[in-house]
């Protein structure tokens, strides 16, 4: 007999209320930037970090809107819990029990709905992060369903922790997106460092590295090739569940605010009756009852096994966490002072709220992508309306908003008239998501009538009504510039605050080179990446000619470039972020790179290279200055040198160490 699901999330709401009373001290977790180990454990005992999953693997089994309102309860008590439940429920789990194979699941499912282990999802990369189709990360084929997989990925929620990593790569002669499961200590996988971030400190983000990490055909995620399909579908109800936590972080900020403003005294007497304070708090009621009307009519859609229109879930994407996000600022603003200091919780919570307009895709990118959808008539955004939020009668409304979009585009003047068809989406976007929140309260019959629906729709078209003045008002083109004149503007501020960059090293870490193990030559690597994980210059050869002045052979401005070159190209950044006075560690060169950089240059130069060459040269142009001899032209000390006296070699290999630190050291 299945149980009574509502009951189910009824019970467990309640148990969430009383344990954050007995258990949760957010302010600790925000501190120690972690969870404590027991909160984990009783989450996942408690069937949270498993709710959507099948109860056949020892999940809840709830649907989209059960989920919803554990997740609007959780966002109440603290987002960054919130949002660790969202990445194993939406981001984990759902591409293994949706996409992975049968074995896959009965292995793993288990441990994950239960959590035992955690799952993560890793798709960002440094130069792909809204736009997974400019991802470099892929998949080389090494046999008969057999892959390895090269690349790096980046601001990964839970890696580190996790058991299993959801791997999304490049993979076949299209280079279409291809979906593996990673398990944590595969051999070629390894963690990169934690990165510190403004807000959710309890979670750890950190990025890791692909070399050579055998997949295979039992370890994909759906079809070769179909790897965006199963992130998209992830993605997109990931956007669902952030829409319900915003909900419940925006009823959050409105109880903080009316608790104050019910005790605060000013000088028009209670802040509870100030016409601003009322501004406000009704500007928070009336966006948290817009924003649960799309949310959980987008959930009882997912639930009754229709399609739900990307449009909506887009929406929600756009419009929570902004909505979020001016609540916050509300609150802090309400509050004053109190709202300042760390005790009170706001500041958590607003460094937490910031990170959802990126989070999932920026809000720019995702109106850009609604507003196509509206300036091309898309008939998914037509039936959205008309059929998953009955509301019809809306459609030549939303005709209208396009075309005033298409005029107002038509009327930029330059630098923003090269760019009128960008713009236009961005702007229609914006006008498609109040659009949608109107329809999903007007449309709902239930409690359209209700005094909250109608204060919250005349809220909603208030904000439609601003947006067309804005588009029909002067152009907002006049205090623009093009690119060049703002990179000159800019630039001319040096006069003005001059070049600020810090560059007093950060706290010492990593062990003492006294306490590390000896050197040992580096090992003739047996299997190579393919080509093109390769530096654009040839590696070093096996054979070096002995140590030779190269000054007058090579010039420095020759070195200059190529080691320029060399760097954009290792670290996947444009020639012109290279900076020729800056140390390779500060700008992201690691200690095995840097090995790398020393052999390839050593090919380069037809010379015997000492591996401590760029502790004894860290930048550019010091390593241009000791390579070319000097100004005298002598032979430079930092090639490879002739026999030493006794004890030399112990120097020699402590010199390793700690030029191995000190690149190491960020």
């Amino acid at each position: 007999m299945q149980p009574n699901l509502n009951v189910v999330t009824s019970e467990l709401i309640e148990w969430l209320r009383a344990y954050s009373r007995e258990r949760i001290n957010s302010a600790t977790i925000d501190e120690r930037r972690c969870f404590p180990p027991y909160l984990v454990l009783d989450l996942g005992n408690r069937g949270i970090l498993g709710m959507l999953a099948s109860r056949k693997y020892g999940g809840l089994g709830l649907g989209h809107v059960e989920a919803s309102r554990v997740l609007e309860q959780l966002a109440a008590i603290d987002t960054t819990i919130c949002t660790f439940a969202i990445v194993n429920n939406y981001l984990g789990i759902r591409p293994i029990e949706r996409h992975a194979s049968d074995a896959l699941k009965s292995e793993l499912m288990p441990l994950l709905a239960t959590g035992r282990e955690l799952a993560a999802f890793a798709l960002t990369e440094p130069g792909a992060g809204s736009n997974p189709r400019a991802m470099e990360s892929r998949a080389d084929n090494v046999g008969v369903d057999r892959w390895k997989l090269y690349g790096h990925k980046q601001w990964i929620g839970s890696a580190q922790w996790s058991g299993v990593l959801n791997v999304f790569v490049r993979e076949g002669a299209s280079h279409a997106m291809g979906g593996h499961v990673v398990r944590q200590g595969t051999p070629g996988l390894r963690m990169g460092p934690e990165a510190p971030t403004m807000g959710m400190r309890g979670m750890i983000q950190n990025s890791i590295t692909l070399d050579g990490v055998l997949s295979t055909r039992g370890s994909r995620l759906g079809a070769e090739g179909q790897g965006l399909v199963v992130a998209q579908d992830a993605m997109s109800f990931t956007r669902l569940a952030i829409g319900a936590m915003c909900v419940g972080a925006i009823r959050r900020c409105a109880q903080f605010a009316v608790r104050y403003a019910d005790r605060r005294q000013i000088a028009t007497g209670r802040l509870l009756h100030n016409p601003v304070a009322l501004a406000k708090l009704g500007r928070i009621t009336a966006s948290a009852h817009a924003l649960d009307r799309l949310v959980y009519r987008m959930a009882a859609q997912a639930d009754a096994g229709h399609d739900v229109p990307i449009e909506g879930l887009a929406a929600c994407k756009i419009a929570a966490p902004e909505l979020m996000w001016t609540a916050t600022d509300d609150l802090l603003q309400l509050l004053g002072g109190r709202g300042y200091i760390e005790s009170s919780g706001v500041p958590q919570l607003m460094r937490d709220a910031r990170v959802f307009r990126i989070f999932e895709g920026p809000t720019e990118t995702m109106e850009a992508f609604l507003g196509a959808r509206l300036m091309g008539n898309s008939s998914s955004l037509a039936r959205l309306i008309s059929e998953t939020l009955s509301y019809p009668q809306l459609l030549p409304r939303l005709e209208e908003l396009a075309h005033e979009v298409q005029q107002a585009s038509e009327r930029l003047a330059e630098p923003l008239a090269s760019g009128s068809i960008h713009w236009g989406q961005a702007r229609a976007g914006r006008l498609a998501t109040w659009a949608i929140l109107q329809a999903a309260i007007a449309g709902d019959s239930a409690n359209v009538s209700s005094s909250e629906s109608r204060r919250a729709l005349a809220w909603v078209e208030s904000h439609v009504q601003r947006e067309l003045r804005s588009l029909r008002g002067a152009p907002e083109d006049a205090s623009y510039l093009d690119a060049a004149g703002i990179l000159d503007l800019v630039n001319t501020y040096e006069r003005q605050i001059g070049d600020m960059t810090q560059n007093l090293p950060p706290m010492e870490s990593g062990l003492d080179p006294w306490l590390l193990p000896r050197a040992r030559p580096t090992p003739v690597a047996t299997e190579q990446a393919p080509a093109a994980s390769l530096p654009v210059h040839s590696a070093p050869s096996s054979q070096h000619r002995a140590a030779a002045p190269i000054g007058n052979s090579i010039s420095g401005a020759e070195i200059r470039n190529w080691l320029t070159r060399w760097l954009a190209n290792r670290l996947r950044l444009p020639v012109s972020d290279i900076d020729v006075s800056r140390s390779f560690a500060d700008q992201g060169l690691d200690s095995l790179m840097a090995l790398e950089l020393t052999r390839a240059l050593s090919g380069q130069l037809d010379v015997e290279l000492d591996e401590t060459v760029l502790w004894e040269a860290p930048t550019i142009d010091s390593l241009v200055v000791s390579l070319s001899g000097g100004a005298n032209g002598s032979s430079p000390n930092t090639l490879q040198k002739p026999a030493s006296a006794p004890g030399a070699d112990v120097e020699a290999e402590l010199r390793k160490l700690e030029a191995e630190l000190s690149i190491r050291k960020r």
